[in-house]
């Protein structure tokens, strides 16, 4: 049983993919993912706008379910999560389309001067994702659609104590339109998960937590000479100068420690007073 973290109550009950199910995922969004690379960026666009419309449709229901298995407020909720998202909605279709596009490259060598030479980018494939329980709505959202809008399929794990989030999350872009064997979501225990993905045939692996399972999951990576992006935990310095407000600077400060309860990968955990 999941509990809401602010009062205790009870939310949902706890889901289970097992790793045979989480196979089976991938190979179905390997399998839709050439029609989907296929379609033209015109058509995705179309997708993308239909998912922004209905992200501020159901913004009210996405922040109530992000708080509750949170415990965050429903306005820090809507104002770090819900509404940037709706606003990357827009965002990433025209930068992929942009991004995508070949290009020419100059010559290196006048030996190759009757040489022409184009870089081309192409989807990795099956894109797995492992999303925090800090902001388990906007962290994964900006992965997916930079994975979906490049004509990638999608792989993904929410944090346990945020399933319904990853439900929600899910739900949202199959009713934009994205196909739903394109994007799987499979809810794998957090110390199964990385091992379960990579086992599944994941092209390309994203994951935000902790250093420890970093170092982890990047080796078990090499393993299959699988690419990694990881955005693991820091220790994050504020720096008040000489002419600083202090009044503005303390309350900065008040704010970048404490916003989210503290739970923040920006989250100030030191500061230089110069």
């Amino acid at each position: 049983m999941l509990y809401n973290p602010a009062n205790g109550q009870p939310i949902a009950t706890i889901l289970r993919t097992t790793h045979q199910e989480a196979a089976a995922a991938a190979a179905a969004a390997r399998n839709a993912q050439p029609d989907w690379e296929a379609l033209p960026f015109s058509e995705k666009k179309r997708i993308f706008r239909r998912l922004a419309a209905l992200i501020g449709e159901r913004s009210s229901e996405l922040s109530r379910t992000i708080s509750a298995c949170t415990g965050k407020t429903r306005i820090d909720a809507l104002s770090t999560e819900v509404l940037p998202a709706a606003i990357a909605a827009r965002y990433y279709p025209k930068a992929a389309r942009r991004f995508m596009r070949p290009r020419r490259q100059r010559r290196s060598s006048i030996l190759f001067f009757n040489k022409s030479a184009y870089l081309e980018r192409k989807p990795h494939g099956l894109v797995g994702i492992i999303s925090p329980w800090n902001y388990p709505f906007g962290i994964p959202f900006h992965e997916i659609t930079q994975a979906l809008a490049t004509g990638n399929g999608v792989l993904f794990k929410v944090a346990t104590q945020a399933q319904p989030v990853g439900e929600a999350l899910a739900s949202l872009f199959h009713d934009a339109g994205i196909p739903r064997e394109l994007l799987q979501l499979v809810h794998l225990p957090g110390r199964e998960a990385g091992e379960g993905l990579l086992q599944a045939g994941v092209d390309k692996l994203f994951f935000t937590g902790s250093v420890p399972v970093g170092k982890q999951l990047m080796a078990a990576a090499a393993e299959h000479l699988t690419p990694v992006s990881l955005e693991l935990g820091g220790n994050d310095a504020m720096i008040v100068l000489e002419d600083a407000n202090l009044k503005r600077a303390a309350a900065g400060a008040a704010w970048a420690g404490l916003s989210n309860c503290g739970q923040s990968c920006g989250g100030v955990e030191r500061i230089y007073v110069i």
